[in-house]
């Protein structure tokens, strides 16, 4: 293919291009060739990719959004048959079922929002063993498998700090949470703060937790959207 021209000129008259000159410039026209080339294969690629992306982000939706009303006619259901039975614990079953999707498909959006339009973050002022306390709190109230404890091991030497609260409190929450999953048999998430030794550069929060862990192959897939080891109940976003 040919991608373009090089033209050569020179400010004064009397200067004449050796063959030298005219193999060095070949050589750099290859060069910058072979450069175009590249970068159109390139293109050619990401565009292909960003199909493909599409397409699995669709059909990862889809499957997403088929779980979610499938419950929520499940819930439906049961509150049909509470009400034509006069049963208000059937009804309450059924709209504790309607709640919990709303809350996931709540939870989905406000990832899909995120993945295509970052928020910017706004810095404040921040107890962060509060907010810390806060999640822990939260934490706890989820219902799991089997008995699983929320522990909060706040560094009293913190002092406030400038930091983005709704991002971390999202971050936070999203770990604390998928911790809490991973102990379904029963265990210990334990998040605790750790102040810095000097400034504030190594300010630092750590959650940790007893569950199943991971094994090499679901860590080599921690970043690929939609992927997720918790069935109906995760997105993997």
């Amino acid at each position: 293919d040919l991608f373009g021209a090089i033209y050569l000129d020179a400010l004064q008259q009397t200067v004449r291009f050796q063959n030298e000159d005219l193999q060095l410039l070949t050589a750099a026209a290859a060069e910058v060739a072979v450069a175009l080339a590249n970068a159109h294969l390139h293109e050619r690629v990401v565009k292909h990719e960003r199909m493909a992306a599409i397409g699995e982000t669709v059909a990862g939706l889809s499957h997403c959004i088929k779980n979610i009303l499938q419950g929520v006619a499940s819930g439906a259901y049961l509150i049909d048959h509470g009400l034509e039975q006069e049963n208000l614990e059937r009804i309450g079953l059924g709209w504790d079922v309607v709640k919990k999707k709303n809350k996931f498909m709540q939870s989905l959006v406000w990832a899909l929002l995120t993945l295509s339009k970052p928020r910017q973050p706004t810095y404040e002022q921040t107890d962060l063993n509060a907010l810390c306390e806060e999640i822990c709190e939260m934490g706890s109230q989820r219902e799991g498998d089997g008995e699983i404890r929320v522990v909060f091991e706040p560094d009293e030497a913190l002092p406030e700090v400038e930091l983005d609260g709704k991002g971390i409190r999202r971050s936070l929450l999203n770990l604390v949470t998928n911790a809490v999953d991973a102990c379904s048999g029963g265990g210990e998430v334990t998040v605790a703060t750790h102040a810095p030794a000097s400034g504030r550069e190594d300010l630092r929060v750590s959650v940790h937790d007893t569950g199943c862990g991971m094994d090499q192959e679901t860590v080599a897939k921690l970043f690929k959207v939609f992927f997720s080891t918790k069935g109906s109940k995760g997105t993997g976003l």
